[in-house]
C-alpha cells in the first residue's frame, strides 16, 4: 500500500472508531445523565474517553507499524483482536441506538409538522433502551473475550461412520480426514495445537 493510501486508510479507521465511541457514548450519557453528582458524570466521561481514544490510537499506530513492517506480528495479532472486538461489540450497540434516533427523527419531523417551529421539541433517549443496547453487547464481548483466550484451543472431534450399500470392497474401512478452520497464525501455544 503506498503512503497515500495508508494515511487515508489510518485516517479511515481512526474516523470510524470514533464514531463509535461517539455513538456508545450516548448511551452511558443517558445512563447516567440523572446523576446528582456533577464529579462522578464528569469522571465517567473523561475515564470512557481516555480509555476509547487511548484505544483507537493504539490500533491507529499497530495499523501503522503493520504497514511499515509488512506483516502481522504475535503483538500486532493481539490488538487486532481487540479492535475486532470492540468494533463488533459497539456495532451491535450502536444498531439499537441507531433504531431509536429513527424513531426520534421521525417523532421530531412529526411533531414540525403538525405543532410548527415553536412547539417543536427532539425528544430524549429512552433509559431501557440504552440499557438493552448495552447488555445485548456483551453477548459479542463476551463471545470474543472467550474465542480469543480459550475457544481458539477448543478443539473437537467429530467422527461418522458412513455406510452404502454400492460402496466397493476397497473403501471399507477407508478413513477421510478433515480439518476445518484452523486459524495457525494466531496461534501463541504449540503445545494446545
Amino acid at each position: 500500500m503506498n503512503q497515500i493510501g495508508g494515511l487515508i486508510f489510518l485516517i479511515a479507521v481512526f474516523l470510524f472508531s470514533t464514531f463509535l465511541n461517539w455513538y456508545v457514548f450516548q448511551s452511558l450519557k443517558t445512563l447516567i445523565g440523572d446523576l446528582e453528582s456533577i464529579k462522578i458524570k464528569n469522571f465517567s466521561y473523561t475515564i470512557y474517553w481516555v480509555v476509547f481514544t487511548g484505544i483507537s490510537f493504539w490500533v491507529v499506530f499497530t495499523f501503522y507499524r503493520i504497514f511499515k513492517a509488512g506483516e502481522i506480528s504475535n503483538e500486532h495479532q493481539q490488538v487486532l483482536n481487540v479492535f475486532l472486538t470492540l468494533v463488533v461489540t459497539q456495532l451491535v450497540c450502536v444498531i439499537f441506538l441507531f433504531g431509536e434516533d429513527v424513531v426520534r427523527n421521525f417523532q421530531a419531523g412529526l411533531s414540525y409538522i403538525f405543532n410548527g417551529k415553536e412547539v417543536t421539541t427532539f425528544p430524549a433517549r429512552v433509559k431501557w433502551l440504552s440499557i438493552v443496547a448495552l447488555t445485548v453487547s456483551l453477548v459479542p464481548l463476551t463471545s470474543f473475550v472467550y474465542g480469543i483466550t480459550k475457544g481458539k484451543y477448543n478443539f473437537t472431534v467429530h467422527k461418522e461412520t458412513l455406510y452404502f450399500d454400492d460402496l466397493p470392497e476397497a473403501f471399507d474401512g477407508f478413513t477421510i480426514t478433515q480439518i476445518s478452520d484452523i486459524h495457525a497464525g494466531s496461534f501463541k501455544n504449540y503445545e494446545a495445537v
